[in-house]
């Protein structure tokens, strides 16, 4: 919610997609952050789709992506 606040003001409402995109964008990172090895540079090396029904993180490389799956 503080990067929600931060990216779009104090009396920002929300909405549901935006959450979805906030935390599955909070996790991308996170995993790059940890595993700075896999990644080139810091670059958008991830593709995000929220809507309401269907919602997905995926990363280009696919040993990365074999990394992210295999943390559930």
């Amino acid at each position: 919610m503080d990067s929600i606040e931060c990216n779009y003001g104090q009396n920002y409402i929300a909405e549901f997609n935006t959450i979805v995109y906030e935390v599955f964008y909070k996790i991308a990172t996170d995993l790059i952050a940890e595993h700075q090895d896999l990644f080139e540079d810091n670059s958008d090396e991830f593709e995000i789709f929220t809507n309401y029904m269907d919602s997905h993180l995926r990363f280009e490389s696919d040993i990365v992506q074999q990394q992210f799956e295999s943390r559930k």
